[in-house]
């Protein structure tokens, strides 16, 4: 079934439904699927980061976790 098809079949089921329940999670469900699109959108300048962030990673320019939690309660006690 096509996208198209299926889009038709869906709202023709909610024209008919009385049924304020089904309305309603159907209506969060759509809600919460358009939140979740928000978050996933990224900037121009985060995709830049997460790109030199996985160079990094494969060229071994990385510290271990271990390391830097180390490192990081040494500055911070100063």
């Amino acid at each position: 079934m096509t996208t198209l098809a299926m889009q038709k079949r869906i709202i023709s089921k909610l024209r008919e439904t009385k049924d304020k329940s089904l309305l309603e999670s159907v209506f969060k469900m759509l809600t919460l699927a358009e939140e979740a699109e928000d978050v996933m959108q990224l900037t121009r300048l985060e995709k830049a980061s997460i790109r030199k962030g996985l160079k990094d990673v494969a060229e071994g320019k990385v510290v271990e976790h271990s390391k830097v939690k180390k490192e990081l309660a040494k500055w911070l006690s100063k």
